[in-house]
This record gives C-alpha cells, structure tokens and sequence, in this order.
C-alpha cells in the first residue's frame, strides 16, 4: 500500500504556467496592468495570485480540472481551462495563456451610443494622441469625414476611403477606449487617447507601456 502510495504521488508531479501576454502584439513580451489571476481546480478555489509577474508558476499540482479567471486591461472578466492528468506527462510543463489586451466579446454587445455607430453626413471624428517623456515628446491625430454615406480617413494629410475592415478597427478601439480600467501604476512617460465627435470628448490617459491602442490601431490601419 505505502509503495502504491508513492508511484501514484511521483506520478502526479505535473507543473502549470499561467502567462499573461499581450495576444495583439507578438513582438512585446511585457504585460504590465492587471494580472491578478484566480486559479481554480475542480470548481474550487486553488490559489489566489495578485502579484505583478507575467509568469505565474505552479509545481507538483495534482491531476484534474483546472480553471482560471483574470481580468484584462478592460472592464471584463475572462477566463480558460485546461485538464492535468493524473499521470506525469511527458513534457515540462502545462501551459495556458491568458491574452491581458482581449476584450470579452459580451463588451461588445452592451456598447451602445458609439460615435462610430452614430456620425452622420458632413460630420467627423477626431482620434488625438499626444505623448511626453524624460526625451520626447509629439502629438499625432487620425479624422474620420463621413460624405455622401460614405467614411474617409485622413492622416497626415493624405485621405482615403475607410474599408469596411478598417471601420471595425476603428470601432474597436473606441470600445477597448470606453472600456479600460483606471491605471494603478506610474511610469516616467505618459500619453493621453482622445476621441471627439460633435463637441463630445472621451479621454484615457495612460502610462507608457501600457495599452497602446493608439500604435495597434495605426498598425492596423496602416498608417505611418
């Protein structure tokens, strides 16, 4: 019985690595924000982690239904789930990552009153970024013009016709922009987001390194 005991414990010796990443943009590996996660193991509470780091690791877990929720840089809650085998698997470690940059596509459902939803002929819509550092420092703006039932964008003094694809990006970040929750970091460089449509400004000022909607967007868009 002892022996069976311990084969059966040696054999459930399997690691978790929980990973907050930016899924928008692969080439940053920095996830600062909000990374408080819940990890849950068979609909029960497992651990609590409310540290900073990105990499959340757990040695030696015990088989079973694994579940967690965190929260990202929107006012959303997500959440995702894996299965550990009692059995020790054959490579280092499981691994879930948990994309910190998604919104919960039920944010999308309750956005109502947008400005891209409502601008109408012969208006526009004002994207104003503007940044300042330790060693730099500049503004930056993208219009959107609707004519004739039809949206332009202009930037940097060059105009054209905004493609349906390119509509749902703008949407996105004005979403992502409504929706983002309040900073609880400093940092030596900070920017500030706004969107103005009839009169009506929304703002968001961030941290460097934070967000960046603006650049994703831009990218997105491409533009220079």
């Amino acid at each position: 019985m002892i022996f069976l005991l311990c084969v059966n414990t040696m054999c459930s010796q399997n690691s978790l690595l929980l990973k907050v990443i930016r899924c928008n943009d692969s080439l940053r590996d920095d996830a600062i924000g909000f990374s408080k996660t819940i990890l849950y193991r068979n609909d029960a509470v497992f651990h609590i982690d409310s540290s900073s780091t990105s990499n959340k690791y757990y040695e030696n877990i015990p088989g079973g239904k694994y579940k967690v929720k965190y929260q990202t840089f929107f006012s959303s809650e997500m959440s995702s789930e894996i299965s550990i085998p009692d059995k020790k698997a054959d490579w280092p470690f499981f691994k879930i990552n948990l994309c910190i940059d998604i919104i919960n596509p039920s944010i999308y459902k309750k956005s109502q009153n947008l400005f891209f939803a409502k601008i109408k002929n012969g208006e526009k819509i004002l994207i104003k970024y503007s940044y300042a550092g330790c060693f730099n420092s500049g503004v930056d703006s993208i219009t959107i013009l609707k004519n004739k039932d039809k949206l332009y964008l202009l930037h940097n003094n060059r105009r054209r016709k905004i493609k349906q694809k390119e509509l749902t990006y703008l949407t996105d970040f004005e979403i992502e922009m409504r929706n983002l929750l309040p900073v609880n970091f400093f940092s030596t460089g900070n920017s500030r987001n706004t969107i103005t449509y009839n009169g009506e400004t929304f703002s968001f000022d961030e941290p460097s390194g934070f967000w960046s909607g603006y650049d994703y967007l831009k990218k997105r868009l491409k533009l220079r």
